[in-house]
């Protein structure tokens, strides 16, 4: 996601400055994290190069041993990522010289401490592809069987495919990945009953930590889930997309929590901190207020579900008869595709799914025309209007008119979707990466879901 301060940046005079001291950094993250996944250990330069790694890219504060760091894009400052703001020097810095764009040392991504957002840029993006992929092929190494195979599955504890498949694609979010790595939710301290981001944050701890293959038993997520919503609870099966608009909705309710409680915990600790003034706390503000936490699909919701999922479409309605026209803004957290046209047609592509979906129609209903001041014929037309992080989207393959079935031809997918064609405003380029999809095998009745990950 963009931020207007890095636009403006990359505007100015200070452009090829900026792209040049983040191409640099880019090298070193890429070429130190392949030096760290080298097998061969015995290597005196890999681990020369290892232990200057560790000491260029350590915390600059003298106590600090925090593995999780951030490099200034505007100085040679490298500080800690801490959600607890007093430990965050990372941000502490940011805060007290107005630095505000950070690089982590990790995967390379540009942070926006202003806008407390990562920074998704198309110069930035370009800029990271092109310049580093030879360096990345001459270092890289082919990944072993285990790393092939992704982190691990999930025990189907008897019809549970549907509840995994999702929890595939939650594991391989990057952002709701590190939201829970990173501490903002922790189990050993949350008061909530029957918490499912307690649940997943259990998940994330094993897949992360534990080296064992062995699939994982989600009977701690399957109880909590069965005491939230009644439905739930039993062996039959069940519609993944339901269950996905479920979990997204219990951690948008926990995050609300954790949205409060780092708020309290942060002002505790500016209170006991007798260094910092007053005055210089509103220069940036990662933290959001607690009054602007609203209902699902808020625009000013901070949780980490809106953060991730949250978008909007803008409606037009055009009268057929004076020409004027209305546009509504509606909230989005997910896309619901047909994949038939109006001629029932199969569609075949993700592209031409899109295409119906934002293409011009004539509704049948008539609506009133303050213009003409009478019911007329309109046309509608959608489009999206401000952007998700992440994307997702749903193929409505079941039909239910009168008698229910299953559209089963294929829909080819691309690795690299072009939304462009799809924009109220597409004055940039705007590209999606596929990093998951959940598939179902079976008829209307029964069937398995699977869920392909990367």
């Amino acid at each position: 996601m963009s931020c207007p301060h890095i636009n403006k940046v990359l505007e100015s005079k200070s452009r090829d400055t900026v792209l040049k001291t983040y191409s640099t950094a880019l090298k070193i993250v890429h070429y130190s994290n392949n030096n760290d996944n080298n097998d061969n250990n015995d290597n005196k330069k890999d681990d020369k190069l290892r232990r200057i790694r560790w000491k260029v890219l350590k915390c600059s504060h003298p106590n600090c041993h925090s593995s999780i760091t951030y490099m200034c894009l505007q100085c040679s400052f490298v500080g800690c990522y801490n959600h607890i703001q007093s430990k965050n020097h990372s941000f502490q810095h940011a805060k007290s010289s107005n630095h505000i764009f950070a690089i982590n040392s990790s995967n390379g991504i540009l942070f926006c401490y202003k806008c407390d957002i990562p920074i998704y840029h198309q110069l930035l993006n370009y800029n990271s592809l092109s310049n580093n992929l030879k360096l990345i092929n001459e270092n890289s190494r082919l990944p072993s069987f285990k790393e092939y195979n992704s982190l691990k599955g999930f025990i189907n504890l008897g019809a549970t495919c549907f509840m995994s498949s999702i929890l595939q694609s939650i594991i391989h979010n990057p952002f709701i990945r590190n939201y829970y790595l990173n501490g903002y939710h922790n189990h050993i301290n949350c008061n909530i009953e029957n918490c499912l981001s307690c649940s997943l944050n259990l998940i994330f701890q094993d897949f992360f930590t534990n080296p064992s293959i062995i699939p994982f038993g989600i009977t701690n997520l399957i109880e909590n889930s069965w005491k939230i919503k009644k439905s739930l609870a039993g062996y039959t099966e069940q519609d993944a997309h339901e269950f996905w608009q479920f979990l997204i909705h219990q951690i948008h309710k926990n995050s609300k929590h954790d949205l409060i409680n780092k708020n309290i915990e942060n002002n505790a600790n500016n209170n006991n901190n007798t260094n910092t003034s007053s005055s210089s706390s509103t220069s940036i503000s990662p933290s959001p207020s607690t009054t602007n936490l609203q209902h699902n699909h808020s625009n000013n919701c901070q949780c980490i579900i809106h953060k991730t999922f949250s978008g909007t479409l803008k409606s037009t309605l055009k009268c057929t008869v004076c020409g004027k026209f209305r546009e509504i803004i509606d909230p989005m957290l997910d896309l619901s595709l047909e994949i038939q046209d109006l001629n029932n047609n199969n569609l075949t592509n993700l592209n031409d799914c899109l295409k119906k979906f934002t293409n011009i129609e004539l509704l049948d209903e008539l609506y009133y025309c303050n213009y003409c001041e009478k019911r007329t014929k309109v046309t509608k037309n959608l489009k999206l209007n401000k952007l998700p992080k992440i994307l997702s989207i749903q193929l409505k393959r079941f039909k239910h008119f009168g008698i229910s079935s299953k559209l089963d031809h294929h829909i080819d997918i691309p690795l690299i979707l072009n939304i462009n064609d799809y924009l109220s405003n597409n004055e940039t380029i705007i590209n999606y990466e596929l990093f998951s999809i959940i598939c179902h095998i079976g008829n209307v009745n029964t069937g398995h879901y699977l869920a392909y990950s990367f």
